[in-house]
């Protein structure tokens, strides 16, 4: 639980260091219509909006890892995201 609780505070650390790189990307890929000035709450929704999109998680992978200093916690980063994903959606599926 630990190592998710890094994972997530970093993804959360990126987008803070990054908040334009990434709503520029979201934009680009059509994740989102954010202006430049988006606070950081509008993007956190954009990013939530899109968290159980396993193709949204592939490339921002690839986004991330373009710049220095992260990848080396993006596969983990990944990995916690997607079993979360499978997790929330298994609920709703027996629900």
């Amino acid at each position: 639980m630990n190592r998710d609780k890094d994972i997530i505070k970093k993804i959360a650390v990126y987008v803070m260091d990054n908040r334009l790189k990434v709503i520029r990307y979201l934009n680009s890929r059509g994740y989102a219509s954010l202006s430049h000035n988006a606070s950081l709450k509008e993007v956190n929704r954009a990013i939530s909006a899109n968290m159980f999109d396993e193709e949204f998680w592939n490339n921002f992978i690839t986004f991330t890892m373009t710049n220095d200093g992260y990848s080396n916690w993006v596969v983990a980063a990944v990995q916690v995201v997607a079993a979360i994903g499978t997790a929330v959606n298994s609920m709703f599926i027996k629900a």
